[in-house]
């Protein structure tokens, strides 16, 4: 789900809605480097739109923060995956398919 459509609403002002697109695209680009299987074709949508649905709710309630946005992001992501989102630890999720998280196994 892009989160172009997301934030398509209205709900936000111009500064805010390019402070949380850049915040997304900051969370997205730190799993993308990490090498993370969490940004790989089978698990992007997933992954994009937990990261995007969790920035709108800190927007939402009131975070402008791009760093703070772009670490509740991850963290809720992390939570959903029960796994941990450590830049240095998924570069090493292509040793580990799965990332050590069963519910990722195809």
């Amino acid at each position: 789900m892009p989160m172009v459509r997301l934030l398509a609403n209205g709900a936000f002002d111009p500064e805010a809605t390019e402070v949380l697109g850049a915040a997304f695209d900051e969370a997205w680009r730190v799993l993308e480097a990490a090498g993370s299987r969490l940004a790989d074709e089978a698990h992007a949508a997933a992954s994009r739109e937990v990261l995007a649905k969790t920035i709108i709710l800190l927007g939402k309630a009131g975070e402008r923060d791009v760093t703070r946005l772009v670490h509740g992001a991850l963290a809720s992501l992390e939570a959903s995956t029960r796994g941990p989102i450590d830049p240095d630890r998924l570069a090493s999720d292509n040793a580990d398919p799965d990332g050590g998280n069963p519910r990722l196994r195809a």
